[in-house]
């Protein structure tokens, strides 16, 4: 593996393991993405409803390139339609892979809103787990 590519993993590992309670002030769950380099962003999805909990966010990362987007994880099911929406306004908006890190629904519940779209992959521990085995 190259050293850009074992880079961009580890950076995507560690952004994407953090998650945060948000404020009282907010009730909706949102997606919002940052721009870190030309082809890098972060997008933090907020939501938790959907598992009886309060609003708290979780990190996403998308790399933009000219093949495409690939996106570490998915986010919740409640911002999915919104997180595909912001993914179609990033470079040609041609999402490729999603590569999922774990199981947890705040990461993974948001590939049924792109599973038409791109190839999901994770750990085979991961992918049972989610499928239901």
């Amino acid at each position: 593996m190259n050293r850009p590519a074992i880079s961009f993993l580890l950076v995507a590992g560690i952004l994407c393991t953090g998650t945060a309670e948000v404020t009282e002030t907010q009730t909706e769950a949102s997606v919002t993405v940052t721009k870190l380099t030309d082809k890098l962003y972060t997008s933090t999805c907020t939501g938790g409803r959907e598992f009886n909990l309060p609003l708290y966010s979780t990190n996403l990362v998308a790399s933009v390139g000219e093949d495409g987007i690939l996106l570490v994880d998915a986010g919740f099911g409640e911002t999915g339609q919104a997180l595909r929406d912001t993914l179609a306004a990033l470079g040609d908006g041609q999402l490729k892979l999603i590569i999922s890190t774990h199981y947890h629904g705040d990461h993974t519940f948001g590939n049924q809103f792109l599973k038409n779209q791109a190839t999901i992959m994770g750990h085979h521990s991961a992918v049972s787990r989610m499928s239901g085995d």
